[in-house]
């Protein structure tokens, strides 16, 4: 991978992962559902400006319907009281959720050390995860997974669809979302949480909304269609793995959330699988352009 992708990439891991501590200090005065609609409608205004991407409709709604169930149950976690930094964690199963989709759908398969790589950072997703052990609901642990396997579909969709302007893909999918999402804010929340005037929300909870919307909902997202845009699937979802580190670093020093030493030592595996990935990409990319220059 280029320097600069690797530049897009850990920049990635650094907003993602803010992000996490951002919605979780948002929800604590805004239901998830109506939070994750209003960080979409923050963004209508650029549609007066930006013109339609040249893509189908369906094409918009796959995108940004994988992007808006990732971001809801993102926000339906945290809302629920799981700890920012560990809803992270075991979010990013979605890498290789990833990988092996990409494996399936394009033949992609990983070089060895990618394996490797793999295997090593997924043994320190686990030490991290360890330390769950009753801190969690089952049923936040259920939507967690379902949250990665969203994430990793959002990962595929953006791949699929990689022709058409992201930007402007990202900024007409706002559309898509907001509906479905007031629909199940008043089911579970009764009709007066949809009509909420904004205006009586907190300062913490609008800074909130428009970090998650702008920062990680339209920032994040285009960079990762970039990044997805011009390496394969296999290679950029490793990196993917420095969004728990990130965000546990980011809980322990604006949230307090623990770091054990369970955390740290796989924070550090984390890192070190990335490093196996990234030097068997090198020697790949050696490889092929030796044999080009041979040819």
């Amino acid at each position: 991978m280029a320097f600069r992708y690797i530049c897009i990439a850990l920049l990635i891991a650094l907003i993602f992962g803010f992000n996490s501590v951002v919605v979780k200090l948002g929800v604590e005065s805004v239901n998830p559902f109506m939070y994750a609609a209003w960080r979409y409608i923050l963004v209508w205004p650029l549609l007066l400006f930006v013109p339609p991407p040249k893509t189908s409709w369906k094409n918009v709604v796959l995108v940004s319907g994988a992007v808006g169930i990732t971001v809801t149950l993102a926000a339906v976690i945290l809302y629920l009281g799981v700890g920012a930094g560990i809803s992270s964690v075991v979010m990013q199963t979605q890498v290789f959720i990833t990988a092996l989709l990409a494996i399936w759908l394009w033949k992609e398969w990983p070089t060895r050390y990618g394996w490797v790589g793999m295997i090593v950072a997924f043994v320190g997703v686990t030490f991290i995860t360890a330390r769950m052990g009753g801190e969690v609901s089952y049923l936040g642990i259920f939507l967690m997974f379902c949250a990665a396997l969203s994430w990793a579909s959002n990962n595929i969709a953006l791949r699929h669809v990689r022709g058409p302007n992201i930007i402007h893909m990202m900024i007409w999918g706002s559309l898509v979302m907001p509906g479905p999402l007031m629909i199940l804010s008043a089911i579970f929340y009764g009709p007066q949480s949809v009509i909420e005037n904004p205006l009586n929300f907190s300062a913490m909870t609008i800074s909130s909304i428009i970090f998650s919307g702008f920062a990680s909902g339209l920032g994040g997202s285009i960079l990762t269609g970039i990044l997805l845009k011009h390496n394969r699937a296999t290679v950029v979802a490793p990196f993917m793995l420095l969004i728990p580190l990130s965000s546990l670093l980011f809980a322990y020093f604006l949230l307090g959330e623990t770091l054990t030493f369970l955390s740290s030592m796989g924070c550090l595996l984390v890192l070190v699988g990335l490093a196996i990935n990234q030097y068997g990409q090198k020697e790949r990319d050696a490889r092929g352009l030796m044999e080009v220059e041979a040819e």
